[in-house]
C-alpha cells in the first residue's frame, strides 16, 4: 500500500520524485524603483510646533494634490481659481 501512495506523489517517496520532476520556480527580477531624493528642511518642509508643513516645492515634486487642504498646495490654488471663475460665470448668466 505504501508503494501505491508513493506512486501518486502523496508518500515520502513520491514527494522526492515530484520535487525532482518539477522545475524550480524562478521569478523574473523586477527593476527596483528609484527612491525619491531626500527631503530638505527649509526647501521641502519646515517645522511649526509639532507639525511638519510641506512647501509648494514639495507638492510640485510629488506631482498631485492629496486633497488634505495643505497650506502651500499649488494644485489647490488652481482648483480654487477655476471654481471662482465658474461662480463668476454662473452669476453673469443669472443676472
Amino acid at each position: 500500500m505504501n508503494e501505491r501512495r508513493g506512486d501518486r506523489g502523496t508518500g515520502r517517496r513520491g514527494e522526492k520524485e515530484n520535487a525532482q520532476a518539477r522545475p524550480a520556480y524562478t521569478s523574473p527580477r523586477l527593476p527596483v524603483p528609484a527612491s525619491p531624493p531626500p527631503w530638505k528642511e527649509g526647501e521641502d518642509f519646515y517645522r511649526e510646533g509639532a507639525f511638519v508643513v510641506f512647501t509648494a516645492r514639495y507638492h510640485l515634486r510629488r506631482g498631485y494634490c492629496c486633497e488634505s487642504g495643505c497650506r502651500h498646495c499649488p494644485y489647490r490654488v488652481a482648483a480654487d481659481d477655476a471654481a471662482r471663475d465658474e461662480e463668476k460665470s454662473v452669476e453673469k448668466v443669472v443676472e
